[in-house]
């Protein structure tokens, strides 16, 4: 194979590979890096501005779980510059060892380690509806009583 032909196909391979990746990002957004794993997770804490003063605590595995699974949940657009506006919702992670890492975020924008990063998609504004469910709305939350008692209000 001559050396012209190599580097054409490497040049076609390449530009295939960037369609590719830049069609996956605007389809489906792109995850908080380093996000932690729900086994190094010992509490969390959560706090919404339709709440006000209601800051719930959960150490329970389902309420971390649950929480976790928000958090990968939460896309963002890697090409959209964020909004400026206030957070309505904070999730507080609190690790085996200690330290904390948390996650504010709107209908638009999401807070994530000193970065802001514009929400993928902000029509729905589903990360703040179901952190408001699942953590102060849903009173038929057939595991309500367990998630009772291991949580505390402040």
């Amino acid at each position: 194979m001559k050396k012209e032909t190599r580097h054409k196909l490497f040049i076609v391979a390449l530009f295939c590979l960037m369609v590719c990746t830049t069609t996956l990002l605007h389809y489906k957004g792109m995850r908080l890096p380093k996000a932690p794993d729900a086994e190094d997770i010992t509490k969390i804490i959560v706090e919404h501005t339709d709440y006000p003063g209601d800051t719930r605590k959960y150490v329970d595995t389902l309420s971390i779980d649950m929480a976790q699974g928000l958090l990968e949940t939460l896309r963002y657009a890697a090409v959209r510059t964020p909004e400026d506006g206030e957070p309505v919702v904070k999730l507080t992670y609190v690790l085996d060892d200690g330290s904390e890492i948390t996650v504010e975020a709107n209908d638009k924008t999401v807070w994530w380690k000193g970065k802001t990063y514009a929400i993928y998609n902000t029509k729905t504004g589903q990360f703040v509806k179901k952190c408001a469910r699942h953590f102060f709305e849903d009173p038929l939350d057939p595991y309500q009583e367990y998630r009772e008692q291991y949580s505390t209000k402040e």
